[in-house]
């Protein structure tokens, strides 16, 4: 394995990692999910949007990395967990 296709693992992993991150904290509370608390809920709500606004732009910034380097990594999810 060669220094570039790991660093093509790191850079797509990372973007991964950044980007599902960012998906988990988004989705949280559509499933019904709430504090209590309704002004605090609110601002939980607000900061769940910006925290994933951030790790997107994280993510691309290592999504851009990756592509640069143009090498292409088979990263389908394995079904069978």
């Amino acid at each position: 394995m060669t220094e570039q296709y790991k660093k093509a693992q790191y850079f797509l992993a990372k973007y991964q990692a950044l980007s599902n991150a960012a998906e988990m904290i988004r989705s949280h509370g559509e499933e019904g999910f709430a504090f209590e608390d309704k002004v605090f809920d609110k601002e939980y709500k607000r900061q769940t949007v910006i925290t994933a606004k951030q790790l997107d732009k994280r993510a691309e910034l290592f999504a851009k990395k990756y592509q640069a380097l143009n090498i292409d990594i088979k990263c389908e999810i394995d079904l069978n967990y």
